[in-house]
């Protein structure tokens, strides 16, 4: 190996070492990246456990996605964020009381989704457009 190409690979590799940590401090501003939030994890877990029937919430959800391929989500964080802005709560201000009450949320929204025909036909299912997204967020999620 010579001098001048040894040299070249040390630059890469210190240059490659100082973009990590300024992806890491600004992990927050890309999409995809950033530190975990706890809350978002604990949300989510409790609104999939809203789902009586796991194994029939992943097949709707599945079905959902093939029927619907303009529908796609990022991640089970995203998702999560979403429906806690759809039933008005700040998803970066969330607290035990909060995340607790989601099930309670979680129905009301779904029975005004059907007052106000928000409702979305999976093969045979009609569902309100809330309970098809808490299925795809299992799917996401596990």
């Amino acid at each position: 190996m010579t001098g001048s190409s040894h040299l070249g690979g040390r630059r890469r590799l210190i240059k490659l070492s100082f973009s990590v940590p300024a992806v890491c401090l600004f992990g927050g501003l890309v999409p995809g990246c950033g530190w975990n939030n706890p809350e978002i994890d604990d949300a989510a877990e409790r609104m999939i456990g809203t789902l009586n029937y796991p194994e029939r919430a992943r097949q709707i959800a599945e079905q959902f996605l093939r029927q619907y391929p303009d529908q796609q989500f990022d991640s089970y964080q995203s998702l999560t964020r979403s429906l806690l802005q759809s039933l008005g709560l700040d998803p970066e201000e969330l607290g035990a009381h909060t995340i607790h009450a989601l099930p309670d949320l979680l129905g009301e929204h779904v029975r005004s989704d059907f007052v106000e025909e928000n409702v979305v036909t999976v093969r045979t299912w009609m569902l309100s457009r809330t309970e098809v997204l808490l299925c795809v967020l299992l799917t996401l999620y596990l």
